[in-house]
């Protein structure tokens, strides 16, 4: 019998089973794409009711931890590496020993007020995932250090809308550093006030040069034409760009920019139908992505995020469309949810360096509020482009 060393009182909430199925899967060294238990083997294995275990396999699903794949099994998602790499870190020595303490003195304890927007809740629950990886994992970055950089962490819910409230807000408990994840649009609000209050503002992910502030970013450029180039040189010139215009898609603008800048300088074609962008509320997605396909008829297409590549899973399933022998796809993102999608395959992905940002975030809350000030400071970071089974060599012969 499985066995799953997971003490649970007799009422545990779905959260605690699904966090002692982390730690199952880090102590059993479980690497992505693994075969995971059933529902079955986990239901005999802690003697729990099958909704129970569903809930808890939901959230970690939600969380990229596994890949349901119907009628085939569940498998550990691309996410466990993340856990993995954080269980390996050297222990912040606080209390491991009266003689490995850390010395809070020298350093002032500061406040950090993060602002997260655009957490949109729907029936589709896509948006919701996409969302929540980028929070959690800077979110994650910055409980990590806090202690060793003395600062604690506040959660602010966006209340751009009531301009009044921000400000009373501030008033009562000013922050010393206001980071905003995301694009500053969605903040301005927020950001005018905190700035009219002298309040260090940092701006995350989304280059924003145009605010004058700390700017910690993304830099896609070269992974991108890393991507373009490596498709050209497997026979491809018609290359498509997809993305959808949620929350996220304003991410994704700097991406297309990089795309359109590889393609003129691979010499790959650059005809304007090879570009789709669509609303999130568009109706009848699937139906239109097909016509795309039909019209501009790309060998390959590169997703400005993993949630654009979930709208080519119908077409997928119903045998319409095979990825990669009809199409070619490369995926900005990481690899969280993309497999699914892709029917098991392993994406070829531009890796987004979000954990680099929270680190490095995290470790420079002191030198930002003590020396900066709110001067424009940019700070980028590299995305890497990772090679997937999602390409098809149109150079080679069948």
């Amino acid at each position: 019998m499985l066995e799953l060393n997971i003490p649970l009182p007799k009422y545990a909430a779905a959260e605690k089973l699904s966090q002692g199925l982390i730690e199952y899967m880090v102590q059993a060294d479980m690497n992505p794409g693994e075969t995971f238990p059933s529902d079955r083997d986990i239901m005999k294995a802690i003697g729990r009711g099958r909704y129970s275990v569903r809930q808890a396999l939901k959230l970690l699903q939600d969380k990229g931890l596994i890949e349901r794949r119907g009628g085939i099994g569940t498998f550990v998602g691309q996410r466990i590496v993340d856990y993995k790499n954080l269980k390996k870190r050297p222990i912040i020595p606080d209390q491991q020993s009266s003689s490995h303490k850390i010395d809070t003195k020298e350093k002032k304890l500061l406040k950090v007020t993060v602002i997260m927007g655009g957490i949109t809740v729907t029936q589709d629950s896509r948006e919701r995932r996409l969302n929540h990886w980028y929070y959690d994992t800077i979110l994650q970055e910055l409980s990590y250090y806090s202690l060793e950089e003395n600062y604690t962490v506040e959660i602010m819910s966006e209340i751009n809308a009531d301009s009044e409230l921000v400000r009373q807000r501030f008033e009562v408990s000013p922050p010393d550093l206001l980071v905003c994840i995301g694009p500053a649009i969605n903040y301005m609000t927020t950001i005018g006030e905190a700035i009219r209050q002298g309040i260090i503002v940092v701006i995350l992910v989304v280059r924003s040069p145009e605010y004058g502030l700390i700017n910690i970013y993304e830099d896609s450029r070269n992974a991108c034409q890393e991507a373009i180039r490596y498709l050209t040189e497997r026979g491809h010139h018609r290359i498509g760009f997809f993305q959808i215009l949620s929350q996220s898609g304003w991410w994704s603008i700097d991406r297309f920019e990089y795309y359109r800048e590889a393609l003129e300088l691979e010499g790959a074609d650059q005809d304007e139908s090879l570009a789709l962008w669509l609303p999130l509320q568009t109706q009848n997605i699937t139906e239109i992505v097909r016509h795309y396909l039909k019209r501009a008829q790309p060998t390959a297409v590169l997703c400005g995020s993993y949630h654009s590549v979930s709208w080519f899973r119908e077409l997928i399933i119903s045998g319409e469309l095979s990825i990669p022998r009809d199409l070619s796809l490369i995926t900005f993102d990481q690899a969280t949810q993309v497999s699914f999608y892709l029917g098991g395959k392993r994406p070829t992905t531009i890796q987004l360096p979000i954990r680099d940002i929270g680190q490095t975030l995290a470790t420079s809350v002191h030198k930002l509020v003590e020396e900066a000030g709110n001067k424009p400071q940019q700070i980028v970071l590299p995305s890497h482009f990772v090679e997937g089974e999602t390409v098809r060599n149109l150079n080679e012969t069948d």
